[in-house]
């Protein structure tokens, strides 16, 4: 714990996951000497017998180069760390305000202290829900810019490590809201979409069902409209552009954590009567929604036709080949819209799909190469 801890706190963090032979024997010294009073002489002997059984015999050290060791793999160096803090914690060398203020509002925009302080956040659940109340007060954005909110994520992580979320219910509900916050300032500061695929989602998940109040997504998501991207052609004109990746974002959040909900699912069902283009999203969520199920695959071999919007029929193409590729159907469906949709775009993420997942199927190689490339569009 002593040397994770040395590592982790030095100028380089987890990226740095070294430390030189000559400082790790001396940690190992100065432990045996204060823990055992071992004598130098004998704390030299024993530090070099406990460095080589490490690295040869527990395999948890190995050497990288030049008299420098790292742990075999960075799980050690996280687990060991966040132990070395409870112990501290435990032992009354921190309270629960130091805690929170030399740990959790120091780090939270170093990423490679994440995965350490969320397993601290774990380990102490009693303290969680203050610790996720001290990260949401870290930081508020009112936009986008080049300080992403890390507290927003890390405290997700933080909920994802609790075995009982609902024991600080009103604290994740609150976490909630902060999320959702962050998906409607995409309206208008699109900066923070890369954020929202790479921390929120990912790490939304790791909580899903079992997040408290899940329900309160239900009213945005009814709500929520497409996302678009706008472009000036020429300077006159703004064009609109769909965000294919911020509407799967947002889907995919919302079905993860509407798992398992029949409120979610008829939330779904019922935007896809929608009139307007919003239910795209709803075809990109109920595509994604678990447990899939009979009534879903039928809707969505249904959609692939029969919608007016070409990009609709294009998303839904995608998802049967996500979520049904087994089914013989789904197959079928593909090479119909190969043949017979009257949109470039449906019948190019056709062929994709169809080269994608069933490229050991005796009729693809033949269809693809009959197939006109300048008809498909297809790159």
């Amino acid at each position: 714990m002593k040397i994770a801890y040395k590592m982790q706190s030095g100028p380089e963090g987890l990226a740095g996951n070294f430390i030189h032979r000559k400082t790790l024997q001396q940690e190992i010294e100065i432990y045996l000497q204060n823990r055992y009073q071992k004598n130098p002489s004998e704390a030299k002997l024993i530090a070099e017998s406990i460095i080589d059984q490490l690295r040869k015999v527990n395999f948890i050290l190995c050497l990288y180069g030049a008299d420098f060791y790292g742990f075999i793999h960075r799980t050690f160096l996280e687990y060991f760390c966040a132990m070395d803090i409870v112990q501290k914690f435990d032992n009354r060398e921190l309270d629960p305000e130091t805690l929170k203020s030399n740990y959790f509002e120091k780090y939270w925009e170093d990423p490679t202290w994440h995965e350490v302080l969320s397993l601290v956040c774990g380990m102490k659940e009693k303290f969680a829900g203050e610790i996720i109340e001290c990260l949401m007060q870290a930081y508020d954005p009112q936009w986008f810019g080049n300080r992403p909110p890390l507290n927003i994520s890390l405290a997700v992580k933080c909920l994802s490590e609790l075995r009982n979320p609902n024991a600080i219910g009103e604290t994740a509900k609150k976490l909630l809201g902060r999320v959702l916050k962050l998906f409607e300032m995409v309206h208008w500061t699109q900066d923070i979409k890369e954020f929202l695929a790479e921390e929120i989602v990912p790490t939304s998940k790791s909580v899903g069902e079992k997040w408290p109040y899940r329900d309160i997504i239900i009213d945005q998501f009814k709500r929520s409209r497409i996302y678009m991207d706008y472009f000036k052609v020429p300077s006159f004109f703004v064009a609109p552009n769909l965000n294919f990746e911020l509407n799967g974002s947002w889907a995919e959040f919302v079905s993860e954590i509407g798992s398992n909900s029949e409120l979610f699912y008829e939330a779904f069902l019922n935007k896809i009567t929608n009139r307007d283009d919003s239910r795209l999203l709803a075809v990109l969520a109920i595509g994604k929604y678990i447990p899939k199920n009979k009534q879903t695959f039928l809707l969505l071999l249904d959609i692939s036709t029969k919608d007016q919007n070409h990009t609709i029929r294009f998303a839904t193409i995608q998802e049967l080949a996500s979520g049904w590729h087994d089914d013989p159907r789904t197959l079928n469906i593909i090479k119909d819209r190969i043949m017979n949709d009257d949109d470039p775009s449906v019948r190019s993420v056709s062929i994709h799909e169809l080269a994608h997942g069933w490229y050991n199927d005796p009729e693809t190689l033949n269809r693809t190469y009959a197939l006109e490339v300048p008809k498909t569009s297809f790159h």
